[in-house]
């Protein structure tokens, strides 16, 4: 996001910013607050989630190098959504009337914080193709594959199973069932260690991709 500006640039955006260290487990901010930060995770993930009828639902995890919730920043509007850290967590935080001054000076912070936008955009439609054309235990076992690719071998859950549950859309006690499901057709969850032990029969007890074109890398999303 800020690579390659001048020491102008980055001297006004920098001035009135920060970098925090937080725990797992802290608000950085509810839904329907307004935003007076631009919130940039360095390390850890951060978990977006809402909550609906006394439930709460995940929407996304937050990764090394993505902002959070920009669109709010932007065009001074409320959070949507809620964000807390799920591990341990490191982020920079820019104060939003200098974030926006600096796009409104600056086309090329403009399309960085767009290209930002239109990312977010794109992953929440590609969670609409997956609600619409998987069940439950089909887009569970995707996501656990998408973590296993990311984290390697050995691959751990990033959050409680309480909050995979959320993420998927599902209860814990249905998580439990599902994730038996799983087991049956070749992935594996022991404690927090995701074990793919039959790659081809997951994949395809899954089916195929509702949207196989990726162009996370290219948007700069590292979002799951």
């Amino acid at each position: 996001m800020l690579s390659g500006f001048s020491r102008q640039q980055l001297d006004s955006l920098l001035r009135f910013g920060s970098i925090q260290r937080y725990p797992r487990g802290t608000t950085l901010f509810e839904e329907g607050e307004y935003a007076d930060k631009l919130h940039i995770v360095l390390s850890g993930t951060v978990e977006i989630f809402s909550t609906c009828r006394g439930r709460q639902w995940g929407l996304f995890l937050m990764n090394s190098g993505d902002l959070l919730m920009p669109v709010a920043v932007m065009y001074s509007e409320p959070y949507l959504s809620s964000a807390r850290t799920v591990t341990s967590s490191r982020l920079l935080l820019l104060d939003a009337d200098r974030v926006r001054e600096q796009a409104a000076a600056s086309a090329d912070f403009a399309i960085r914080l767009g290209r930002s936008i239109a990312g977010q955009l794109r992953m929440s439609m590609r969670q609409v193709l997956e609600l619409k054309c998987r069940n439950a235990a089909q887009r569970l076992g995707s996501f656990l594959l998408k973590l296993s690719d990311r984290e390697g071998i050995p691959a751990e859950l990033p959050m409680p199973k309480r909050n995979l549950a959320a993420r998927i859309g599902m209860t814990p006690e249905t998580l439990s069932r599902t994730l038996q499901v799983l087991a049956d057709n070749g992935l594996v969850v022991r404690g927090r260690q995701i074990i793919v032990r039959d790659r081809e029969r997951i994949e395809q007890f899954c089916g195929p991709d509702p949207c196989p074109i990726s162009d996370a890398e290219r948007l700069k999303i590292n979002a799951l």
